[in-house]
């Protein structure tokens, strides 16, 4: 595939809908040439999606994306907010890793109590 790209190609490409495309573009997020009704997309705005959408998926709300969007990919400030982000999931994967621990020994104090209510 080479640009321009249309809506449905970059839709399928991605896995998202043409709708996720209008949102985005809706936001300032991307900027699609215009002939018509048609939006043509390009290269940049191609990898800007990708870029978007990855830092989507580590839940950036659209105003920091848009934000990240104006760095360079391996600034400063890019790195730093990377690093946060990554903190927060070590934290969060932490929490839930001891959450783990303690459902596991209350599901095996309840079978104890539950054989010992039993016999």
């Amino acid at each position: 595939m080479s640009a321009p790209y249309r809506i449905g190609d970059l839709a399928a490409e991605f896995g998202v809908t043409l709708r996720t495309l209008r949102f985005y573009e809706g936001r300032g997020l991307l900027a699609p040439e215009r002939r018509g009704t048609r939006r043509l997309y390009s290269e940049t705005d191609r990898r800007k999606l990708a870029r978007i959408l990855q830092l989507a998926r580590f839940d950036f709300s659209l105003t920091e994306i848009a934000r990240l969007l104006t760095l360079e990919p391996g600034s400063g400030e890019m790195l730093a907010a990377l690093a946060i982000r990554l903190q927060d999931l070590d934290d969060d994967i932490a929490a839930r890793v001891k959450a783990r621990e303690d459902l596991r020994n209350l599901l095996a104090v309840t079978r104890r109590d539950n054989l010992e209510a039993a016999a």
